[in-house]
């Protein structure tokens, strides 16, 4: 029992079960995952030095909003992307 696990931890083994294929996947999509929703929040939160990043290079043009809410949509646009 012991040889098998540690058959399976090598990484040029390529006979894996599907399961553990699937447990794999799992948890990489996982990991990507929580880092896109961290670098969102953080970007999230920079959001107003983003923004003067991207009107810099227009001159006399400005963002601004038309409905209450599209200031806030807008900044979540611009974190998620």
């Amino acid at each position: 029992k012991f040889r098998k696990k540690l058959k399976l931890q090598t990484p040029l083994n390529l006979e894996l079960p599907f399961t553990e294929h699937i447990e794999e996947l799992r948890q990489r999509s996982f990991h990507v995952g929580l880092g896109i929703i961290i670098i969102s929040l953080i970007a999230f939160i920079e959001a107003k030095p983003i923004v003067q990043i991207l009107e810099h290079p227009v001159q006399n043009i400005r963002f601004f909003q038309l409905s209450p809410g599209e200031y806030f949509i807008s900044t979540v646009k611009i974190a998620f992307y």
